[in-house]
C-alpha cells in the first residue's frame, strides 16, 4: 500500500515497468515543477499574490507525493522509516498553502476576515497534533491532524460551492477540487481509522492532482481577466464618485460666498424682514412674479 516502504512497492515490479513507472513520476514531477516555476515567474512580474500562493500550493502538492511515492526514502535516507507522520505534516502545510490560495482565489478576506482567524487556529492545532503524534507515536493523534487539515481544505470547498451560482471563477474552483478533495478524505482521513473505503493510493491521488493543476491554472487566468475587468469597474466607480464629489464641492463653495455676501449685505444697509426675504428670493434667481406673489 502507500504507506510501505519505497523498496517494497517496487521490488516486484521488471526492470521494463520500473522504467515506465520511472518515466511517469519524471513527467508528473517535471510537469508541476514547470507549472510552480510558471506560476512564481508571474508572481515577480505581476505582482499579483495569486500566483505565489498557487505555486505553494503546487509546491507543497509535490512534496506530499514525492514523500509518499517513496521518493524522498529512496534518495535521500538509508534506513526505512515510517512515512505517516511526515506525510500528515506535509497534509498540514497542503491544508495551510489552499488556505491562502483559495482564500485569495475566492476573495473570501475581503467577504469573510473573520475565517482566516478560525483556519489559522485550525492550522495550529493540526500542527500541535502531529508534533504530539511524532513524540508520542499515538496514531489517533496522526488521524486528528489529518482531520482538521482536511477540514481546512474541505471548508474552501464547501465556501465554492455557495459562490457556485454567483460567480465564474467559483464554478472552475468546485468541479478542480471535487475529486482530489473526495481522494484526500479517503487517504488521510478514512484510512487513517483504518477504515476501507476508497482504497485510494498516492498514484489516485496524484492523477487527480495533475487534472486539477490544469483546470485551477486556466481558472486562474479567467480569474485574472474577471480581477482585470472589477479592478476598472472599481476605477471608472471612482472617477464618477469623485466628479460628483467635485460638483457639489464647488456648488457648496458658491452657496457659502453667496450666503456670506448676502449677510454682509444684511448688516452693512441695516435690512428689515421684509427686504431680506426680497433678497433672499433675487439670490435663488426667482421671477418678479412669483416673488410677488409669495409677499403678496
Amino acid at each position: 500500500g502507500s504507506m510501505e516502504s519505497f523498496s517494497a512497492n517496487y521490488a516486484t515490479h521488471d526492470p521494463s515497468s520500473l522504467q515506465r513507472i520511472s518515466f511517469f513520476q519524471g513527467m508528473f514531477y517535471g510537469f508541476s515543477g514547470m507549472i510552480a516555476l510558471l506560476n512564481l515567474v508571474c508572481f515577480l512580474l505581476f505582482n499579483e499574490k495569486l500566483f505565489l500562493h498557487f505555486s505553494l500550493a503546487i509546491a507543497s502538492f509535490s512534496v506530499l507525493f514525492f514523500v509518499g511515492d517513496g521518493l524522498f526514502q529512496a534518495l535521500f535516507l538509508e534506513n526505512s522509516m515510517d512515512r505517516t507522520y511526515i506525510l500528515s505534516a506535509l497534509l498540514t502545510l497542503v491544508a495551510g498553502a489552499t488556505f491562502l490560495f483559495s482564500s485569495h482565489y475566492l476573495r473570501l478576506f475581503e467577504m469573510l476576515p473573520k475565517l482566516r482567524l478560525v483556519m489559522v487556529g485550525m492550522l495550529g492545532v493540526s500542527t500541535m497534533a502531529i508534533l504530539l503524534a511524532t513524540i508520542t507515536e499515538d496514531t489517533l493523534l496522526v488521524a486528528l491532524s489529518n482531520t482538521v487539515s482536511f477540514g481546512v481544505i474541505g471548508t474552501y470547498f464547501v465556501m465554492g460551492v455557495k459562490l457556485f451560482s454567483k460567480k465564474n471563477y467559483a464554478k472552475f474552483y468546485v468541479i478542480a477540487s471535487a475529486i482530489p478533495l473526495l481522494f484526500i478524505f479517503d487517504f488521510f482521513v478514512v484510512q487513517s481509522f483504518g477504515i476501507s473505503f476508497l482504497n485510494t493510493e498516492i498514484t489516485h491521488l496524484k492523477v487527480a492532482g495533475f487534472i486539477q493543476m490544469l483546470l485551477l491554472t486556466y481558472a486562474i487566468m479567467y480569474r485574472m481577466k474577471e480581477i482585470k475587468e472589477e479592478n476598472e469597474l472599481r476605477l471608472t466607480e471612482m472617477r464618477i464618485f469623485m466628479k460628483r464629489q467635485e460638483i457639489m464641492n464647488r456648488k457648496n463653495v458658491e452657496r457659502l460666498m453667496e450666503d456670506v455676501y448676502l449677510e454682509n449685505l444684511i448688516m452693512h444697509y441695516d435690512l428689515d424682514g421684509l427686504e431680506i426675504k426680497l433678497l433672499q428670493y433675487i439670490s435663488e434667481g426667482k421671477p418678479n412674479e412669483k416673488i410677488a406673489r409669495k409677499l403678496k
